[in-house]
């Protein structure tokens, strides 16, 4: 059975603001500040340059869109269990101009906000891009990186600590970080950020936090215990606006889907069983006689399998929920398909 992706995209009042500042330079131009910033994360590991104004434009239109994105599927993934509906104050690190701040005012998630940010360039954009967008907002505050969050306001099981790609920016996980009651990470899919991430939730559940996603268990991460070189992340389709096209075409990647990987702690337990569901954590792989692909419910490597003669012709996005029959065949690492299986992407 082939299912149709659900196919992510900018609301219309963020596309139309962004697209004003993508005005401001030629497509082939701001492509070349684009570039020059993406040398600038990949190699010198700097905060982004807020002074340079056309790197500042390179992240408002390409980088931030982008994540706004990647941001709107981690939304999506933890609110299968309604894990935000309780969350009542955040707590971001590094929180740039707000890309976080925006997706939750969109998905009418207003919680009383506090941002950490080195910058005070990133925060003056953070300001005008919240009212330019003519967001209603509950209180905000912003500090700099010095001014870490109080323990006893981070404590709160109300409390969400939200660090979105600025793990990369600090030489190791603050120690009061594990003060926080619920904590977010959402970061690049790269291998060494990815497994960082594996690394950080095997350490934080031996302090008493549970994963609630993208894991359906709380015991070791298989792609740490089984492996040395698999990392668990997500996939994504996107449509992007026309204006953003423009500029991609003097790029050299084309984003017809973004990948990203996170990480949901919370010192509350799962709300709800899941011993019959797992996350796939993997693409469909083509073997002789058999597609395999990759999931993940408890510390084993495991596949689910299904065999050509059978002529099972199910698709499973990556990252999706499925509901494992409870007979099902377990042969090795294989879980064997007889019939389509029940998603939840």
């Amino acid at each position: 059975m082939m299912v149709k992706n659900k196919i992510y995209s900018l609301p219309k009042v963020l596309s139309d603001n962004l697209e004003v500042h993508a005005k401001k330079f030629k497509p082939k131009a701001l492509s070349q500040y684009i570039m020059r910033l993406s040398n600038i994360y990949q190699n010198e590991k700097k905060h982004t340059p807020w002074e340079d104004e056309g790197l500042k434009t390179a992240y408002l239109t390409y980088f931030l869109p982008l994540n706004y994105l990647r941001s709107q599927a981690v939304i999506d993934r933890i609110q299968k269990n309604n894990s935000l509906n309780a969350i009542g104050s955040f707590y971001e690190i590094g929180s740039g101009p707000g890309t976080s701040h925006f997706n939750f005012l969109l998905n009418n998630f207003n919680f009383e906000s506090h941002f950490y940010e080195i910058s005070k360039n990133a925060i003056a954009c953070h300001k005008e891009l919240l009212g330019a967008l003519s967001l209603s907002s509950m209180p905000c505050t912003w500090e700099t990186h010095s001014n870490r969050p109080e323990s006893h306001l981070i404590e709160k099981n109300n409390a969400l600590t939200l660090f979105c790609y600025s793990l990369n920016e600090l030489n190791s996980l603050p120690a009061w970080v594990s003060n926080a009651h619920n904590i977010l990470f959402i970061e690049p899919s790269t291998q060494v950020s990815s497994r960082e991430l594996s690394l950080i939730r095997n350490q934080y559940l031996k302090l008493g936090f549970y994963a609630l996603a993208p894991c359906t268990h709380q015991k070791p991460c298989p792609m740490i215990t089984h492996s040395k070189k698999d990392w668990c992340h997500d996939r994504i389709h996107v449509k992007l606006p026309a204006w953003f096209e423009d500029i991609e075409n003097h790029l050299p990647i084309k984003n017809n889907t973004l990948t990203f990987s996170y990480l949901f702690l919370s010192k509350t337990p799962p709300k709800a069983k899941l011993d019959h569901v797992a996350r796939v954590i993997g693409d469909t792989q083509k073997q002789k006689g058999k597609t395999i692909q990759m999931i993940c419910r408890g510390d084993k490597r495991e596949f689910l399998s299904w065999v050509h003669k059978d002529k099972i012709n199910q698709y499973i996005e990556r990252g999706s929920l499925v509901q494992l029959p409870e007979d099902i065949e377990l042969k090795s690492s294989e879980l064997r398909m007889k019939k389509d299986i029940k998603c939840f992407s």
